[in-house]
């Protein structure tokens, strides 16, 4: 997935690859690819800056926060991103960044490697709670039985306090 800076024209060009799952390991972070990477990118070199905009599209194994239950989550991500020679990186390291320093990045030599762009995008649309549906109950608090799929035989009178009502302090 490398780009050579020297072959993008300077009007600019497009491109679309599919890359295979094997491509990406994303065990570190607890993530499984379930299908292919398609990336469509729009490069356009300004000088020796590279601008590249695009979407990202794939498929990704999570775990409900709430019921634990293994699902698919799709990813549709536009991305915007600006590289730069490496040597012209800031050289102050304590140097503060801003918002619009977030979307910089920096290539060394005469290539730009699109893996780690890709990998990053992909993290970042995963959510911080990811549900496996909208409306997701989550775990019975007495029996650990999920909900939505199917009704437990617990009350809901012991162990999760916000179902109480004021009669059940009384007794």
């Amino acid at each position: 997935m490398k780009i050579f800076v020297n072959d993008i024209p300077e009007k600019g060009t497009e491109t679309e690859l599919n890359i295979p799952v094997e491509d990406f390991d994303l065990s570190d972070e607890g993530l499984l690819l379930k299908e292919p990477v398609a990336l469509k990118v729009n490069l356009e070199r300004i000088g020796s800056k590279v601008l590249i905009r695009g979407t990202i599209r794939t498929s990704v194994q999570l775990e409900c926060s709430r019921c634990l239950e293994e699902f698919s989550h799709q990813i549709d991500e536009p991305f915007t991103s600006t590289f730069f020679p490496f040597q012209e990186r800031p050289k102050d390291p304590d140097l503060e960044l801003g918002s619009e320093d977030l979307d910089i990045s920096y290539y060394d030599g005469k290539t730009i490697d699109l893996a780690e762009l890709v990998r990053e995008q992909i993290l970042l649309s995963i959510p911080i709670n990811p549900l496996c549906r909208p409306k997701c109950r989550g775990l019975c608090p007495e029996c650990g039985m999920n909900p939505n799929e199917g009704k437990c035989a617990c009350t809901g009178s012991k162990g999760d306090f916000r179902r109480l009502k004021s009669k059940d302090f009384n007794e």
